[in-house]
């Protein structure tokens, strides 16, 4: 079978057009930065409330938006969510606060008040993605005391079935009616330091991050239980609270490759201005490539 020598060529050029308009406007972008005309982002990625503390149950702190509802609750203004029934498919429900932002030393802090009615179990939320079960951390509170599950098993292993990353020794817990805990979760060392009423207590090792490359902010915060007239009085975050559910650093890398394509589409179409690159290089280097890669376009149709 004859070789085609218009599509070799064609091949060729294009591969050629590309690795030059690619290194040009990488170049570009490192001399001169994000360029001015990039993609524009998503609106509201991300933009930061500052406070010290924040009331996400309060009136004039709460993010709708932020917060996700698993099962029928209920709010009553100077009482807090309570929950009514729990949804068909599932006997527990949850209340996610989602889209905190851990400090800069990897800290996420929150206080919850609640009023546990019927003495029955429930946790406190210190990292939580649905898609990514086996690297959440969730303290539950029972009779017993205090559990931080082990997030996976292993099959050829029952003394790993059901266990626990961490246990302390707290009889009666569930049984404690008004309760504050406050939670302060390392995110990189994955330890907590918590509090019980003004008792202290720790934990590590516990369940690691399996998708660090993750672009989104797991949660990290909130509330699960089975007990319907639980009631989640109030909930307080010494935490920032992002307006997407992003992080900075994927936003960051989304704006550099925009300018990059951007840059590109510049080199390629109506090139770059002079200050980057006199024209005549551009018409050396890429536009003579491009007048070539057409004639072979057309010869290999016309072979065709």
């Amino acid at each position: 079978m004859a070789i085609n020598t218009s599509a070799v060529l064609m091949s060729i050029m294009f591969t050629s057009l590309f690795i030059s308009s690619f290194t040009i406007a990488y170049f570009s972008n490192e001399m001169y930065g994000v360029t001015s005309d990039a993609i524009a982002l998503p609106s509201g990625l991300p933009s930061y409330t500052l406070s010290e503390k924040q009331d996400y149950t309060s009136s004039t702190g709460y993010n709708q938006s932020s917060i996700d509802f698993l099962g029928n609750w209920e709010q009553v203004v100077g009482i807090g969510y309570t929950l009514v029934s729990n949804i068909l498919l599932t006997d527990t429900s949850a209340i996610y606060v989602n889209q905190l932002v851990p400090t800069s030393d990897n800290i996420i802090t929150n206080t919850y008040v609640i009023n546990n009615t019927n003495g029955e179990d429930y946790s406190v939320i210190l990292n939580y993605d649905a898609s990514n079960a086996i690297s959440q951390n969730k303290i539950y509170v029972k009779e017993d005391g205090f559990h931080i599950p082990a997030a996976y098993f292993y099959i050829l292993n029952p003394s790993s079935w059901g266990a626990d990353k961490a246990f302390i020794s707290y009889p009666n817990a569930n049984s404690i009616k008004d309760v504050v805990i406050t939670t302060m979760f390392n995110t990189e060392t994955r330890s907590v330091t918590f509090s019980f009423n003004g008792e202290a207590f720790s934990a590590s090792n516990l369940n690691e991050e399996k998708k660090p490359l993750a672009i989104y902010y797991p949660t990290y915060g909130g509330v699960t239980t089975k007990s319907v007239g639980f009631t989640l009085v109030s909930f307080e975050s010494n935490n920032e609270i992002s307006s997407s559910v992003y992080k900075q650093t994927a936003v960051d890398t989304l704006a550099q490759v925009s300018s990059l394509v951007v840059s590109m589409l510049s080199v390629l179409v109506w090139g770059l201005k002079d200050s980057i690159m006199p024209t005549f290089l551009q018409v050396l280097l890429i536009k003579t490539q491009e007048a070539v890669l057409l004639i072979s376009i057309a010869a290999f149709i016309r072979s065709g």
